[in-house]
């Protein structure tokens, strides 16, 4: 009879947590609702100041055996995200590169919704720590 009610406690969250992670699997996008050609732009700003213009871009994206997300810049010139999605958001890490400043980490995030694709990137310089950081905006709607 002691352990009657600590076995009842295990049991109870056992199936709660089941039910969290049969519903969370549920809300991952469908393939087919994400895949597809994306149109939009993107803008920079460093620091305080905002770019006062900005770039057409066009997006492939398409999923992967890995279960990550390829997110392929086919205009005005090519580059290559491969995100890791959680629900309709995701993230990812560039590491370490070359940029403007020297050494910069890149990272970003961004997410699915409705038909669009929004990714903010940062990309902090890792020598001057007093460089400002430079923020990256994609806005696309798929066509």
């Amino acid at each position: 009879m002691k352990f009657f009610v600590p076995l009842c406690v295990i049991i109870f969250f056992t199936l709660v947590s089941c039910i969290k992670k049969e519903n969370s699997a549920s809300m991952i996008p469908d393939a087919d609702s994400i895949e597809g050609t994306y149109s939009g732009y993107r803008s920079q700003q460093i620091g305080q100041q905002v770019a006062k213009d900005s770039t057409r871009i066009i997006l492939e994206v398409k999923r992967l055996p890995s279960g990550q997300v390829q997110i392929l810049q086919t205009s005005p010139n090519e580059f290559k995200y491969l995100v890791t999605m959680q629900n309709n958001r995701f993230t990812y890490d560039l590491g370490i590169t070359e940029a403007a400043c020297g050494v910069a980490k890149i990272q970003g995030e961004g997410s699915f919704k409705d038909n669009k694709l929004f990714l903010l990137e940062t990309l902090e310089c890792t020598r001057s720590l007093a460089a400002a950081k430079t923020f990256v905006q994609l806005r696309a709607t798929k066509q």
